[in-house]
């Protein structure tokens, strides 16, 4: 039974799920990724050619997100880069439009 420790107040380390995720999740989510590049495409395309500005800027921050990473905000975690550099990611201040950005 888990339960605290005493010594240190802590609950016991061992795992709350020792089987792992249920295989069927990895077939899932396998399945899913079989579909990656024509989402992609999908998604470049209505960065482009949305009949909607919202649509094109959730697409355009989509595309983003997936390429570079999502933008940690001001004071989040230092990013190691590829070559051992670390990288801060700042972001901007928030806006209500692309004309205040």
């Amino acid at each position: 039974m888990l339960g605290r420790d005493p010594a240190h107040g802590d609950f016991d380390a061992r795992a709350g799920n020792p089987g792992g995720r249920p295989k069927v999740l990895a077939e899932l989510r396998d399945l899913a990724r079989q579909h990656t590049p024509a989402a992609m495409r999908e998604l470049a395309r209505l960065s482009t050619k949305g009949k909607k500005e919202e649509v094109r800027l959730k697409a355009i921050e989509m595309l983003l997100d997936r390429g570079w990473g999502k933008v940690v905000p001001i004071g989040g975690p230092i990013i190691p880069a590829e070559d051992g550099a670390q990288n801060v990611v700042r972001t901007p201040y928030p806006c209500q439009s692309v004309e205040e950005w």
